[in-house]
């Protein structure tokens, strides 16, 4: 009788102390994984700021676009009319 209760004793120290390390080794991986979630909010946030800033910069860089191709257009019209005053002023020239 003594063998199987010192057995059981055994067996119930045994299972004690497996727990114990389960329970540890559960607890560790129960933060680790509430370590991660933060991380991954801190990540999504700070992809959300840099897709809002690409979105400012993306915007920025088509008005400015837009604003060069005005110039653009402008440039060429006013070359256009200085050339047509040029050849007017020729024609004057020509014309005394």
């Amino acid at each position: 009788m003594q063998m199987l209760t010192s057995w059981k004793t055994e067996s119930d120290d045994r299972l004690a102390n497996w727990k114990s390390e389960h329970d540890a080794v559960l607890s560790r991986l129960t933060k680790d994984l509430s370590d991660l979630k933060i991380q991954i909010s801190e990540i999504r946030e700070s992809h959300l700021q840099l897709d809002r800033g690409m979105e400012f910069v993306n915007s920025c860089y088509e008005d400015i676009k837009n604003k060069v191709a005005d110039m653009e257009n402008h440039k060429k019209e006013s070359d256009d009319r200085i050339y047509q005053l040029e050849q007017y002023i020729q024609d004057l020239q020509l014309q005394s």
